[in-house]
């Protein structure tokens, strides 16, 4: 027997665009997510105390790297935004991902709107309800927004 469609695991929502050729910014929620959805940036640095210091320096660079973001959920094949994905990722597609945070309310508060790619879709053998559990990993690209605010 099927499992139900919770939306999300792990207090957070995450959000994609079905139809990224249609209106720009409609996202529908991903249901059966049972992993925890991890947004992390880094910007790079590098050392410059001089030799005789004895207090560091660094230079922090502008740049501003984003880390794929991973999901895991347990895929229904009758489920359109689960098939979305797949197709995403098969039609080599750009489109909109917007996450929730536990505290969030879109846009403006605990939330990342960003676009890219389905870099990986892992799909392992089905369990013995039948469901497959699937892996994929978003490749964040271009500007982004964190609680409404636009980096470019």
């Amino acid at each position: 027997m099927p499992g139900t469609l919770p939306v999300a695991g792990h207090a957070a929502l995450i959000a994609i665009e079905v139809d990224p050729t249609g209106a720009q910014g409609t996202f529908t929620t991903v249901p059966e997510v049972t992993s925890s959805i991890d947004h992390n940036t880094t910007r790079e640095n590098t050392e410059i105390s001089a030799h005789a210091s004895l207090v560091d320096s660094y230079i922090v660079s502008q740049l501003i790297h984003r880390d794929t973001v991973n999901m895991e959920l347990s895929y229904k094949h009758a489920n359109t935004v689960h098939a979305a994905l797949s197709n995403h990722y098969y039609s080599k597609v750009l489109f909109g991902m917007m996450i929730i945070g536990p505290d969030g309310s879109a846009p403006s508060t605990d939330t990342i709107i960003q676009s890219g790619e389905l870099i990986s879709f892992s799909k392992s053998a089905p369990n013995r309800n039948g469901e497959y559990k699937v892996t994929a990993s978003f490749r964040p690209t271009g500007p982004f927004k964190v609680n409404g605010t636009l980096y470019s």
